[in-house]
């Protein structure tokens, strides 16, 4: 089942059009246990930096920024954003100083929705990276969680001390 979060003239809560009184507006959207949540924005028509969209991974605003973009702002067509959990936060902050149309966005749930090929890691922020680049010293994953789980371990051979990084789940 998909469902609608806009900023046409307001929101849409429930069949009905509520203006947006306030310089933030904040939709939180759940799955079951075990799913995670699709993000697809239909239209997406912004002012440029005074108006932001921001996506979270989880509930609330401390929750972990998804995407590769991670703000959205301006008018350009956005990617998907798939959460890694089954809660996802959607931020719209506005100076209300100029009006663009605004954002029409769905969401679906389901499992493993945008999950990674086998040979790929799914970053904390959703962008999948190949698994070669886990635990190489070089942050790939926008939120640097491909380097973030990583330890070295060192073990004597006969020529000598050797390091391997090892990544910890």
């Amino acid at each position: 089942m998909k469902t609608s979060i806009n900023t046409w003239n307001g929101f849409r809560q429930a069949n009905s059009i509520m203006p947006i009184m306030s310089n933030i507006c904040v939709w939180y959207l759940n799955a079951e246990k075990g799913k995670n949540i699709q993000l697809h924005f239909q239209v997406f028509d912004l002012e440029n930096i005074y108006d932001v969209v921001e996506v979270r991974d989880g509930r609330g605003s401390n929750s972990l920024l998804l995407g590769k973009i991670a703000v959205y702002t301006g008018q350009d067509p956005l990617p998907d954003v798939f959460s890694t959990t089954n809660q996802m936060t959607v931020i719209f902050l506005t100076d209300k100083s100029t009006t663009k149309k605004g954002f029409l966005a769905n969401f679906t749930t389901g499992y493993n929705l945008g999950a990674c090929a086998a040979d790929e890691h799914q970053c904390g922020s959703g962008e999948c990276i190949p698994l070669h680049n886990l635990c190489d010293n070089i942050p790939q994953c926008e939120d640097g969680s491909d380097e973030a789980k990583c330890s070295k371990v060192s073990f004597i051979q006969r020529e000598g001390m050797h390091e391997y990084l090892v990544g910890i789940t």
